[in-house]
C-alpha cells in the first residue's frame, strides 16, 4: 500500500513540476508524472528488496519519491532539447515527398 501512496504523490509532483518548468510544448501532458511515478517504484522496489528499507521508514519515502522527482525535473530538458530538431528533420523529409 505504502509503494502505491508514493507513487501517486510521485506522479502528482510530476505533474506540478511541468508546469514550472519550460519546453511543456513539446512533450505530453502525462511524460512528467508518468516518469516521476515509474522511477519512485523502481527506487522503491530496489530499496524495499536489496537495502532492506521497510515502508514505515521515512528513508524509503524520502529517497524514492526524491528520485522520482529529479528525473521528472530533468526530462523535460532533454524532451525539449531534442523535439524540435526531429520535428524539422521529419519537415524537410516530408517536403522532399511531396514536391
Amino acid at each position: 500500500m505504502g509503494l502505491l501512496v508514493a507513487m501517486v504523490i510521485a506522479a502528482s509532483l510530476g505533474w506540478i513540476v511541468r508546469y514550472l518548468l519550460p519546453n511543456r510544448e513539446t512533450y505530453g501532458v502525462a511524460l512528467t508524472a508518468g516518469v516521476s511515478a515509474a522511477v519512485t517504484g523502481l527506487v522503491w522496489s530496489g530499496l524495499l528488496f536489496w537495502a532492506d528499507m521497510y515502508s514505515e521508514q521515512a528513508g524509503i519515502w524520502l529517497i524514492s519519491i526524491g528520485a522520482g522527482l529529479v528525473v521528472a525535473m530533468i526530462v523535460p530538458f532533454v524532451a525539449g532539447a531534442r523535439r524540435p530538431k526531429r520535428d524539422e528533420r521529419l519537415l524537410e523529409e516530408l517536403m522532399k515527398q511531396s514536391a
